[in-house]
């Protein structure tokens, strides 16, 4: 897999040459430092802005020209990563050299760039009609989420972890912003990501470098974006005890979530060592620590997940569990993460060894995989795939074991079931 990086005024190209697909993968990001309100109106234009155009004026003739183009998946999305957001704009295509028009490739970029930089504007707003229903779509998709004990069971979980705006911010506690929000304010908006982004454009495909990079350059329209580096690592204070919060609910089970601090990760422990952790402790699947205790051995959960926020240091353990059971589970899940250090048995640390193992093969097996996989290796330094096929046969026992000493419980929160509503059944 070459890579290459061409450093322009206005824009990075990163090309990843790949042989073994039939598709080629875009994907432009604008970056920038967190910011609330931007982080609701990057969210509505990256669908807006690939949903019409000047030129397409409703949603049917983009998918006309897709239909048409041989252009497999094009859409927007957004996220925010530690202290920064992105907001993407992604193409999938059919690789050229299976294509037999001439100007295939050339179309294909105009295109994109045409969609993002002429967008629906009537008086220095956007036009109602799109703006309105890319709105609804979003609140729509909100408001399902209100629905989800375990989301909601997480996102206060992580409001009462930290309320900073940072590492707690989700689009539920700006309902009220998007149902305000004005087409003129979102083209003021669009204006500031235009022209005070950071961007990068990541292609992966079989095409020359120079190909693209030509294609690329004859077509970018933007002239103010930067090409600037933002800082994502988080870093959140800790509690000398940790806080509990407990909250009713109508719901059949009680859903717990534990929020711990990881303290000074290594590159090498942030890469390498908590995938094993993770795997030893829960993601491992039936032989995990958690699954055992949990369900095994004491019928308690209906499921339970750990997840590592790499960029914010904090690990997440949630589950669902019956009614009544919530304090036993709690020492029971403190107990295996107690257990960490010390505790780790040849045969759970070899399980965690061939997890990642096979984890490692998925991170080349489609063709966006290997576009995340080279991103993380720009935004996050993370390893080359040749690099992670040698550094993880080097994790031992002892790196957990140091691994799981900087683990730190920081918050619990306990979304209590009706134990009613469970004996109605």
């Amino acid at each position: 897999m070459k890579t290459n990086l061409v450093k322009n005024k206005n824009y990075n190209l990163h090309t990843i040459h790949v042989d073994n697909f039939r598709s080629c993968h875009f994907s432009l990001v604008f970056r920038n430092k967190f910011n609330e309100k931007e982080a609701v109106a990057f969210t509505l234009l990256a669908d807006l802005l690939t949903d019409v155009s000047k030129n397409y004026p409703s949603p049917k003739y983009v998918y006309r020209h897709i239909d048409s183009s041989y252009i497999l998946n094009f859409y927007g999305s957004f996220s925010k990563v530690g202290k920064a957001t992105q907001m993407y704009i992604i193409c999938d295509y059919v690789d050229p050299k299976y294509i037999k028009e001439k100007d295939y490739l050339d179309n294909t970029y105009k295109f994109i760039f045409d969609m993002i930089s002429n967008p629906l504007i009537i008086n220095n707003a956007f036009d109602e009609k799109p703006f309105n229903a890319v709105k609804r779509r979003l609140l729509t998709e909100l408001s399902s989420l209100k629905e989800d004990n375990n989301f909601l069971s997480v996102h206060k979980a992580l409001k009462i972890f930290s309320n900073d705006g940072i590492t707690s911010f989700n689009l539920l506690d700006m309902i009220d912003y998007i149902n305000g929000i004005t087409s003129e304010e979102l083209y003021k908006f669009y204006l500031k990501l235009i022209n005070n982004s950071s961007v990068d454009i990541f292609i992966t495909s079989s095409t020359d470098e120079n190909i693209l990079n030509n294609v690329v350059k004859k077509y970018y329209p933007f002239k103010n974006t930067k090409n600037i580096k933002y800082e994502e690592l988080v870093f959140n204070k800790k509690r000398l005890l940790p806080k509990k919060v407990v909250d009713k609910s109508s719901y059949k089970q009680s859903t717990i979530v534990m929020v711990f601090n990881i303290d000074n990760m290594t590159m090498f422990e942030r890469e390498f060592v908590m995938p094993f952790y993770r795997s030893i402790i829960n993601s491992g699947g039936l032989g995990s620590k958690l699954y055992v205790s949990l369900r095994e051995k004491n019928s308690l959960c209906y499921n339970v997940s750990t997840s590592c926020y790499d960029r914010t240091n904090l690990l997440l353990i949630n589950s669902t569990i019956k009614v009544g059971e919530e304090n036993k589970a709690i020492r029971l899940i403190k107990k295996c993460v107690k257990d960490m250090v010390g505790r780790i048995s040849n045969e759970e640390f070899v399980g965690a060894f061939y997890d990642y193992q096979r984890n490692l093969k998925g991170m080349v097996d489609s063709i966006g995989a290997i576009n995340r996989l080279y991103m993380n290796m720009y935004y996050a330094s993370f390893s080359s795939y040749e690099e992670k096929q040698i550094s993880y046969k080097k994790v031992t026992i002892d790196d957990v074991n140091e691994l799981a000493k900087k683990i730190h419980l920081n918050t619990i929160y306990v979304l209590k079931g009706d134990i009613n509503e469970r004996n109605q059944d």
